[in-house]
């Protein structure tokens, strides 16, 4: 059937039913993909503001991370906040205990709704439908801490700023080589830190089992504490005293810090052949009880041969020696110059002649 064979009131009838058939599918097409939000209760939180990127239609209503439904809309209220009407799935119910807080989903994205349920989740009460949440946690903006940011920075002076990085850069230059043994040093101690921590934890512990002690000593330190302020109270009262104290421990600091500084190498020299001495003990850790029990029984055997008990508590026989006074007559080679006359070479009391019985 060619075009000319058609009439123009059939041409008008073929083009209202080809528009009515596509209106048709269009309108099946915007059916189908318009959700179903049958059944869903709807509730009203009021926010000082709502920030950014908190948009109806588009924002979620979460719970636990889970989308439970949507913000319906966003209107000001009279006092200038901001009332967001929101809608929950069918099946969902929230207890009057519920936290409303807008967080974003990222640092400049959108934003969703949170609901934290609160301590009656499980056992209500519940809001009934179109009932208002009444507690509510405004976003954080990331706005709000670039702006106490920006007041740190606008109360600081460049000049300042630039002057100390000066001074700064001036004390560590040519002081390469140090920082770098303070870096390396550092690193020794930090090696040596985690070598050592199965030994650091058990100090913990330690110290964590010592406070347990002290607690239980709270009594002890509580009257330490009064004992020390009767004597602080004593010491107060009077101030010459403590004056001449202090001068006096001046003075002894004094010439102990002189001595030190004249003495130090022959406190040195004590102190490495202490340490000579220390090793020594150390490689004969295991003959020094031996040598001890030998002392003991030797003193022991001389006790019972300068005394010998009799019969009744009296003395059958008794050594006696008196020893001098000066320690180089008693120990001749602990001395430098040999003394006159030894502890073997004095007379007794009563004795005749050197070596004699009285």
């Amino acid at each position: 059937m060619s075009e000319e064979s058609i009439s123009q009131r059939s041409r008008t009838m073929f083009g209202l039913v080809g528009a009515g058939v596509i209106a048709a599918a269009a309108a099946f097409v915007a059916i189908g993909s318009t959700p179903d939000h049958s059944g869903s209760t709807y509730y009203s939180a009021t926010f000082g503001r709502a920030g950014q990127g908190l948009d109806p239609g588009k924002s979620e209503v979460k719970v636990r991370g889970i989308a439970v439904g949507a913000v319906d809309s966003l209107d000001l209220d009279d006092q200038g906040r901001v009332k967001v009407r929101l809608r929950l799935d069918k099946g969902v119910r929230i207890a009057d205990t519920t936290v409303a807080t807008v967080e974003p989903v990222s640092v400049f994205g959108p934003k969703d709704l949170n609901l934290d349920l609160g301590k009656n989740e499980l056992t209500g009460p519940y809001l009934k439908d179109g009932a208002t949440i009444t507690e509510t946690n405004d976003p954080k903006e990331l706005s709000d801490t670039a702006w106490l940011a920006y007041d740190l920075t606008k109360a600081i002076n460049p000049d300042d700023v630039a002057a100390l990085l000066h001074t700064f850069g001036a004390g560590l230059s040519g002081q390469g080589p140090a920082l770098r043994r303070t870096i390396d040093n550092g690193a020794i101690v930090v090696d040596a830190t985690h070598k050592d921590r199965a030994a650091i934890n058990a100090l913990l512990r330690n110290i964590n089992g010592l406070s347990g002690t002290l607690a239980s000593r709270g009594d002890t330190f509580t009257a330490f504490t009064g004992d020390f302020n009767k004597l602080s109270q004593t010491i107060s009262a009077k101030p010459d005293k403590v004056s001449q104290l202090l001068d006096e421990s001046s003075k002894l600091g004094d010439t102990l810090g002189r001595n030190l500084e004249q003495h130090g190498r022959n406190l040195g020299n004590i102190v490495d052949n202490g340490s000579g001495i220390v090793a020594v003990f150390d490689n004969q850790r295991r003959n020094i009880p031996v040598l001890l029990d030998s002392l003991n029984g030797f003193f022991n055997l001389l006790a019972q041969i300068i005394r010998i008990p009799g019969p009744e508590g009296t003395v059958i026989a008794q050594a006696r020696d008196d020893l001098p006074l000066d320690i180089c007559q008693i120990f001749i080679d602990a001395c430098a110059t040999k003394p006159q006359k030894t502890a073997f070479e004095m007379k007794l009391p009563g004795q005749s002649k050197t070596g004699g019985r009285p």
